[in-house]
């Protein structure tokens, strides 16, 4: 028997499953849809690095020059067009946020995905003198304040992600000793002061999806995120040996994680092209019903060829989300079509 009879209408999944909130089984047999892991996508936001002029746009630096700063940091960090320079004007451009919200290197590259749990804090309460005493939960915030996870991605001769990651952290290294300068640290008035944000920081969105390559099962997002490891160790070997590297691992730290939040999927498709105030079905664009933080119904892809759709699933009763992925080259992408395995 299926997990849906066409003939009967019936969905066998979720009778099954409601029958278990209202009655005790005779038989433990395990349900027949076990969640299917393995299939991820990662989505890292792009950071504006004080290494191109996209940097440094809309925004003021006093008495400073942008091309004498751009020379400095340039000259520091070896970038091209300021002498001989290991990295590409793709890892440039993608560091300084030029151009891109997203760092789609990354997700093309990350072939492993982080998970941790969120685990509730407790309190001892009313202890006697003999030690018998109450425990109550308190929060997890523990687990969702601050920690790191490691992303193994694929890599290449030319050494790209290795790249990436050491301009990434020498970057970072010279804005704390203040050997790179960025517009923050060039404010000179108080409005200025006021529209600092760390632009070494970034976010990442991690979504896992069931064999289909779509149907989203579990998503998270981690804010405040930014590497702390260059992974050269994949590099030592002995004289003779050659070995292959494939891939290589990287450790990111971040201050917030987040887990299963209706409203990640909306910001997700916010940074997408979305109008976020007008999220609609993505049966009968246009007359969807709108929602706030904690119900959202998401359209269709946005310009960058991502984005999340909602269904509902009639039988169940629960809202499906699909993640839609495409190449906007691709010419079997119509705007609407996940992507094709």
């Amino acid at each position: 028997m299926g997990a849906y009879d066409e003939y009967k209408g019936i969905d066998y999944v979720q009778t099954r499953t409601s029958r278990e909130f209202d009655n005790f089984f005779i038989n433990r047999t395990p349900p027949n849809d076990p969640v299917i892991t393995g299939f991820n996508y990662v989505f890292f936001t792009s950071p504006d690095l004080p290494i191109a002029s996209a940097a440094f746009a809309g925004k003021s630096l006093g008495n400073y020059n942008i091309n004498d700063v751009l020379k400095s940091n340039g000259c520091f960090l070896k970038l091209p067009a300021y002498g001989d320079s290991i990295y590409s004007n793709d890892i440039v451009k993608t560091l300084s946020g030029d151009g891109k919200l997203f760092m789609p290197i990354f997700t093309n590259r990350a072939i492993s995905a982080p998970g941790s749990n969120q685990e509730l804090a407790t309190i001892d309460y009313a202890e006697t003198w003999n030690r018998y005493k109450i425990v109550l939960g308190t929060s997890t915030k523990d687990t969702r304040i601050g920690g790191n996870f490691g992303l193994e991605l694929l890599e290449d001769q030319n050494l790209t992600i290795s790249k990436t990651i050491n301009l990434w952290i020498d970057c970072m290294e010279g804005q704390f000793f203040g050997d790179v300068l960025s517009s923050h640290s060039l404010a000179i008035d108080f409005a200025s002061v006021q529209n600092m944000y760390i632009d070494n920081l970034v976010s990442m969105y991690h979504f896992a999806v069931r064999p289909d390559g779509k149907t989203l099962v579990y998503w998270s997002k981690y804010t405040g995120v930014f590497p702390t490891t260059k992974p050269f160790d994949v590099y030592q070997s002995r004289d003779g040996e050659a070995t292959a590297v494939p891939s290589v691992n990287v450790n990111f730290q971040f201050s917030y994680k987040e887990d299963m939040e209706i409203a990640i999927l909306r910001e997700f498709n916010s940074l997408n092209g979305n109008n976020a105030g007008s999220i609609v079905s993505d049966t009968g664009l246009g007359t969807g019903n709108k929602f706030y933080e904690n119900s959202v119904s998401i359209g269709s892809p946005g310009q960058s060829g991502i984005g999340i759709t909602k269904s509902n699933n009639t039988n169940s009763g629960i809202p499906l989300y699909e993640l839609h992925l495409a190449e906007n080259n691709d010419p079997l992408y119509n705007g609407s079509t996940h992507i094709n395995f």
